[in-house]
């Protein structure tokens, strides 16, 4: 770095001679991070930020463009209104080239032909009157033979493939064989009545071999062959499986076992489908019992939960009750949830054993907390069923959530013993 006395010697320099005798020395080309600015460089971007572009200022001091930006307006405290360059005029050669090539070749190209940028040679052809046309040309006239071809070909061989021999898109293809001029547009396909060989194959093979077969020997489509089968009042049969009563060995089983596990286990158990099982525990009367664990997995109870079996001890209600009062949520109504989140993992699995419910977590580094905390974990009952048992055994022990335990219980009385 310069000393000040050598600063103070060279200040009637120009911004140009500063310039260049900054570049030249071995300490300004430091790194880039942090680089501190000399006396010299902020003269140089005093004189020159209001005319000359930011990258050509970077490029010459060796800095980033945001570097300069930022220099100039927080630290210089530069005004930001800046003096450009005046355009470029348009010659007559440049114009007349534009002309003949616009649309007609890539923009990009047609760009660097002239030195110019993209939205530049945009803007001269909307000042110019240009628009982007195909090689083709504007609406290129429809000769007879080119539809007599279209006509003859259409629905016979690819759209692509007429296109490609008449020099025109797919899009022009379809619209002259939609509304010709010089003819009549033939169908797509050809319809072919059917035989009366063809209806004896048809009534003799539908619905014992497969569809698509027919399809082949048939040299028909898959809809012809269904639509046909349909006129002539064809079905194919379904193989059913004959009717089984029910034995009394089936019924005890239902008995003892509707409403304790899931019907599909009682009908795999039996070798009967579940809504057999639904229909027959609906003939003998049967529902599942209030507190059942069936019942509670039907009331949102997840399968990885565990239903409440009941408080043993009168001491287990009064731990509960605290630790929901001091560190719990009661969510609700109208969805009703009990969570606890602790960094306890004993005292979570605890409430797990006692309550049933599902444990989450742990859960680290959580947004907004600093990184020196515990992990947490989630104790969650989200069974309205269990939640109302849970909630009705701890009320008398409740102070802090004894109004919010009430209100859900009188929602959940209403809604299932109006």
């Amino acid at each position: 770095m310069m000393t000040e006395t050598e600063t103070t010697s060279r200040i009637g320099e120009s911004p140009g001679e500063v310039l260049t005798r900054t570049l030249r020395e071995p300490q300004a080309r430091a790194e880039r991070s942090h680089k501190a600015w000399t006396k010299e460089q902020d003269e140089y971007v005093r004189v020159a930020f209001r005319n000359v572009k930011t990258k050509e200022i970077a490029a010459r001091l060796d800095r980033t463009p945001s570097a300069v930006y930022q220099r100039a307006l927080k630290f210089l405290q530069l005004p930001k209104t800046r003096t450009h360059p005046p355009w470029e005029e348009w010659e007559t050669d440049a114009d007349n080239f534009t002309r003949g090539n616009y649309g007609k070749m890539q923009t990009k190209q047609l760009a660097a032909a002239l030195g110019r940028t993209v939205g530049s040679i945009h803007n001269r052809a909307v000042a110019l009157g240009l628009t982007r046309r195909t090689v083709q040309g504007p609406k290129r006239p429809w000769i007879e033979e080119d539809e007599r071809y279209v006509l003859a070909g259409y629905g016979k061989i690819p759209t692509k493939a007429i296109a490609g021999y008449i020099n025109r898109t797919r899009v022009a293809v379809y619209n002259r064989a939609s509304h010709p001029r010089w003819g009549r547009a033939v169908p797509r396909t050809v319809r072919r009545n059917w035989e009366h060989s063809e209806d004896n194959v048809l009534r003799f093979d539908y619905g014992k071999f497969p569809t698509r077969s027919i399809c082949r020997a048939l040299r028909r489509t898959l809809s012809s062959v269904n639509c046909r089968a349909y006129k002539l009042g064809l079905t194919r049969p379904t193989a059913k499986a004959p009717r089984r009563d029910w034995t009394e060995r089936e019924d005890e089983c239902l008995l003892a076992n509707y409403g304790e596990i899931r019907p599909s286990e009682i009908a795999k158990k039996l070798g009967r489908t579940r809504a057999s099982v639904y229909h027959r525990a609906e003939q003998l009367g049967l529902s599942s019992k209030a507190g059942s664990p069936e019942l509670l997995r039907r009331r949102s109870l997840p399968r990885t939960a565990r239903p409440f079996r009941g408080f043993s001890r009168p001491a287990d209600i009064g731990y509960v009750a605290g630790i929901l009062d001091g560190e719990g949520t009661v969510l609700g109504p109208p969805r009703v949830t009990i969570r606890v989140s602790m960094t306890s993992k004993e005292a979570i699995d605890r409430l797990h054993s006692l309550c049933g419910g599902t444990v989450t977590g742990p859960y680290e580094n959580r947004s907004g907390k600093s990184l020196v905390c515990k992990p947490q974990y989630h104790w969650t009952v989200s069974s309205a069923e269990n939640a109302f048992r849970i909630l009705k055994d701890l009320l008398p022990y409740l102070v802090v959530k004894k109004e919010k335990a009430e209100a859900v219980l009188r929602f959940l009385e209403g809604k299932w013993f109006p």
